[in-house]
């Protein structure tokens, strides 16, 4: 049986996150990744069982090929790894303290998402659920 593909949900209503997933498909060069919308994923049959009962809302979710949920900054690294140069993500991520400043990154990030938005030219007027 063939493994699972690596799947990033992403908010398709918010335009940083859909920049950020349009982002990840042009550097999957090697095609490893799987890109859903978090609104589609409880109608995805091998999503679905996996993503119920989460809010999805409240951070960036990834389901490694396990079928393990990763999310905020521990989905972002994991979703790095599996880009070119992802050896040294995994590298990094060994260090002490590795997966706290990920996390830290990833809620400043999350909280200023509007500005990054704007900066990288993410659609405008684009509304995120995801707190603040």
């Amino acid at each position: 049986m063939a493994e699972a593909p690596f799947t990033v949900l992403y908010d398709r209503d918010c335009g940083f996150c859909a920049w950020a997933a349009r982002w990840i498909r042009r550097a999957d060069r090697d095609d490893r990744l799987r890109i859903v919308a978090l609104q589609d994923a409880p109608q995805d049959p091998r999503l679905a069982p996996i993503v119920e009962g989460r809010d999805l809302r409240c951070a960036l979710h990834a389901v490694d090929e396990q079928g393990a949920v990763h999310a905020g900054g521990d989905a972002v690294l994991s979703v790095q790894e599996r880009l070119p140069g992802g050896a040294l993500i995994t590298a990094w991520r060994r260090l002490p303290g590795a997966a706290a400043l990920a996390d830290l990154a990833y809620h400043v990030a999350a909280r200023n998402r509007d500005h990054l938005g704007r900066l990288v030219g993410a659609e405008a007027g684009a509304v995120c659920e995801l707190e603040r």
